[in-house]
């Protein structure tokens, strides 16, 4: 994507093009649009390893400790990639989540996501029985489920190369091919070696 002097001073680098190092950079930039911003990534393509190999679940914040801050940013962002989505093209689709209950202990689990998830300030979760379910699920078998309508599932490949390609859109500056093997330290700047070249940044 990005070819360029490498004597340049970058004000921040950032290593690996995945869907965290893409979103980071395209955030900086878009909150400091004085700071330039390299990412440098060592295989040929945005996203290669994990953040396109994972299940594409959009998680909707029924797991996560009420009062948290993982438990705000997860229905924060929840809220944000689908809007990203929407703008982009990426492919998703919202086919909520459902939390099976087999046993009485089952149960109380379900219930005890429910009182979470109400606390996070998750939307529509709520407790569904078997005949409900069925319409849902038809090959679920349980007594009773938990349901919360704003999980998703998302293309993640597709994500981490459109999060790339925003990211610059935004200023960033993307180096595919750049294995980073040492940064040094020099005080006032670092020196990233990668196979090619040597990259420095404040």
């Amino acid at each position: 994507m990005f070819r360029e002097n490498a004597m340049k001073t970058w004000d921040i680098a950032v290593v690996g093009a995945g869907i965290v190092g893409c979103a980071i950079s395209r955030e900086i930039r878009l909150r400091y649009p004085d700071k330039s911003v390299l990412v440098l990534e060592k295989e040929d393509r945005a996203g290669a390893h994990t953040s396109s190999r994972n299940s594409g679940v959009i998680h909707s914040g029924i797991n996560q400790k009420p009062g948290s801050l993982k438990a705000s940013l997860c229905v924060r962002g929840n809220v944000l990639l689908k809007d990203f989505c929407r703008r982009s093209g990426v492919p998703f689709r919202e086919v909520g989540t459902v939390v099976l209950a087999r046993t009485d202990q089952e149960s109380s689990t379900i219930r005890e996501l429910e009182r979470r998830a109400r606390a996070n300030g998750v939307p529509g979760v709520r407790i569904i029985y078997q005949s409900e379910l069925a319409k849902i699920e038809p090959y679920a078998a349980a007594k009773e489920a938990l349901i919360s309508p704003s999980g998703a599932i998302v293309d993640s490949a597709r994500l981490a190369v459109d999060m790339a390609a925003d990211a610059v859109r935004n200023g960033a500056s993307l180096v595919f091919d750049a294995k980073v093997e040492k940064i040094l330290d020099k005080g006032e700047q670092l020196v990233i070696q990668t196979p090619k070249s040597s990259f420095h940044a404040r």
